[in-house]
């Protein structure tokens, strides 16, 4: 015969072990949906104002490339830009740099039609 002794439940340890479960069940139930409207309340939150900043990036860079295209087509009806001379066009590109603080460097291409007749 063994020596070892079965483990044995008495009343007490039963009530505890059955309450314990009772109590532990519904808590874990309440804190995994609780985990879950949260973390969804959460992400929509952060998805609003991803999505209002991109927005707003959106609308100022739409503002920035319609300024850029106006001051553009603007110095291009100028005589001095349409003569393709850079003796002419040199003061206007100056200009261009000292009155719009973002643009460092104001310069013209020369254009293909110009270097084919040099050609």
């Amino acid at each position: 015969m063994s020596d070892k002794k079965a483990i044995r439940f008495g009343i007490f340890h039963k009530i505890l072990i059955t309450m314990a479960l009772i109590a532990l069940v519904p808590l874990g139930t309440i804190w995994y949906v609780n985990y879950q409207a949260t973390t969804q309340r959460i992400t929509q939150h952060v998805e609003q104002q991803l999505e209002r900043i991109s927005e707003g990036l959106q609308g100022y860079i739409d503002t920035w490339v319609e300024m850029n295209l106006r001051m553009m087509r603007q110095n291009t009806t100028l005589a001095a830009m349409q003569s393709l001379r850079a003796e002419e066009q040199n003061p206007v590109l100056e200009k261009i740099t000292e009155e719009y603080d973002w643009i460092y460097l104001a310069h013209t291409i020369r254009s293909q039609r110009l270097e084919r007749r040099s050609q």
